[in-house]
């Protein structure tokens, strides 16, 4: 991703250190499952991403003909954008006691920063703030496609629907545990329907897409996603700390903020699928 590095500034009894989002955060989703699009300074409230409309046209062209233009259009989504944040303040006494402790407490807030980004990025729904991006799992005019009930039939129907759009399907987003409840599903004889070598793997696949494993799905819920369908914009992750605000308390704080902001070009793209109440 250009445009972002990572940096570091300061001043007595404060530093400020910026991440690039992959080496702080490397798995959050608004890393690994979007198209990046833009870089957001500063404390944007939206931002334009631009993208090809309609693809150029390729033509068979007889030598010494000129070549047609290939009439491609562009146009731009408006990606709104929220800042993801967490402060941690604690003693003088803890941060010195060795063991990288700060480096421990910096690591446990990304995690916590990660695991936030990724149930907004999945679950947000802007009920209450109507400009805040929807999550993936709300998005409106998605593919459906019949509950999964004693099968896997939807998927293959709802992925064959997002390719008949125009889409590319590139990953397969649910919860651990509505994993666990699809590979519960056999045929009459016994045998498992989603074949154990694949399930057991660290990377999981299924129908050859890769298969996300994170705990900010909703459950019960499953997500078939173009990469290249939802933009994104995101900055720095800006991980701050400082000695003054607690010196009379002889304690310290670190903050980290990181804006990110997203938008689904095509809708119809997009797959989610549902398991029927019984096998939920």
């Amino acid at each position: 991703m250009s445009g972002i590095s990572t940096t570091q500034t300061g001043a007595a009894g404060s530093q400020t250190v910026e991440y690039h989002p992959n080496d702080l955060i490397p798995t959050a989703l608004i890393n690994t499952q979007t198209t990046f699009g833009a870089v957001i300074v500063g404390d944007a409230p939206a931002m334009n991403i631009p993208y090809v409309d309609t693809p150029p046209a390729s033509q068979v062209v007889a030598e010494g003909e000129e070549i047609p233009d290939g009439g491609a259009t562009m146009n731009t989504l408006v990606a709104h954008t929220r800042k993801i944040a967490n402060i941690q303040a604690f003693s003088n006494e803890i941060a010195n006691m060795g063991n990288n402790v700060q480096e421990q407490i910096v690591d446990a807030m990304a995690r916590s920063l990660t695991d936030k980004a990724d149930a907004f990025f999945l679950q947000n729904n802007p009920t209450n703030d109507p400009n805040a991006p929807t999550g993936l799992f709300n998005t409106k005019g998605t593919v459906t496609a019949d509950p999964i009930d004693t099968n896997l039939d939807p998927i293959v129907s709802a992925m064959a629907k997002v390719t008949i759009n125009g889409g590319k399907p590139s990953s397969i987003i649910l919860s651990p545990a509505t994993w666990a409840k699809l590979l519960q599903l056999k045929y009459t004889d016994g045998r498992p329907m989603i074949d154990p070598t694949a399930a057991n793997s660290a990377n999981p696949v299924l129908y050859g897409l890769p298969v996300v494993l994170n705990n900010q799905a909703p459950a019960n819920k499953i997500l078939i996603n173009s990469i290249s369908e939802v933009m994104s914009a995101y900055g720095t992750v800006v991980c701050s700390s400082t000695e003054d605000r607690y010196f009379d308390y002889d304690s310290m704080a670190i903050r980290q903020t990181f804006r990110i902001g997203w938008g689904v070009i095509h809708p119809n793209r997009l797959a989610i699928i549902t398991l029927k109440e019984a096998q939920a």
